[in-house]
């Protein structure tokens, strides 16, 4: 399927991207990784949820289903950045949520109300699965390094679970239609452009910090 190969090439190019600028990302500086999981935590909480919000548009079939055993497999996965926060005796009550950060999720929702009720969130999920499986646990091996191990759990279990995530992202597009491949697509474009705005404002926020200092 021309739509299908086009999608995967897409993928590859923009996880590529977002792995050149995540590894470039000051994770020597505690006050950027700190509010790096703040931000995650927050995010992240609603993996859930739009799963469930997805999943609930769907007549019973193999794609509810597929919806609900990732809902099972992400479940708690938030308290794992919360952990590596309190790793530094901070906490995600110490931040005020970021507009970058909702935005991720907020404009997700409206996607599956406006475009359709699930293309949109297969093609963000492809596109964070993906960049996880491809550098989180590189990071997680340079965070261990940079302030200690028990910091890092967030980005080292993502890194692990994701290799697996990630090819599934690819079986469950043989459950769609070719009409909705183009919105995956085009989810996976935006998807990776939110996330990319999400990193760099954080460093921008962080180096902020650290010339106030």
């Amino acid at each position: 399927m021309k739509n299908l190969r086009q999608l995967e090439n897409v993928l590859e190019e923009n996880i590529n991207l977002m792995s050149d600028v995540m590894l470039a990302m000051p994770w020597h500086d505690q006050s950027f990784y700190e509010r790096y999981l703040a931000e995650t935590f927050r995010y992240v909480t609603h993996s859930c949820l739009l799963l469930k919000y997805s999943a609930d548009k769907l007549e019973e079939g193999e794609l509810k289903s597929c919806l609900y055993h990732h809902i099972d497999e992400e479940k708690g996965h938030e308290i794992l950045a919360k952990r590596d926060l309190k790793f530094f005796n901070k906490s995600p009550d110490d931040f005020d949520e970021l507009q970058v950060t909702k935005k991720i999720y907020e404009e997700m929702y409206q996607e599956l109300d406006d475009l359709d009720p699930v293309a949109p969130l297969i093609g963000y999920s492809m596109a964070l699965e993906g960049l996880s499986a491809k550098i989180a646990c590189q990071l997680a091996v340079r965070l261990e390094k940079n302030f200690g191990k028990g910091c890092e759990t967030f980005l080292k279990l993502h890194g692990e679970v994701d290799q697996e995530h990630a090819k599934e992202g690819l079986e469950i597009l043989e459950l769609l239609t070719e009409e909705q491949i183009p919105l995956v697509e085009d989810s996976i474009k935006k998807s990776s452009q939110r996330y990319l705005s999400f990193l760099k404002t954080i460093e921008n926020i962080s180096k902020k910090t650290v010339n106030a200092a």
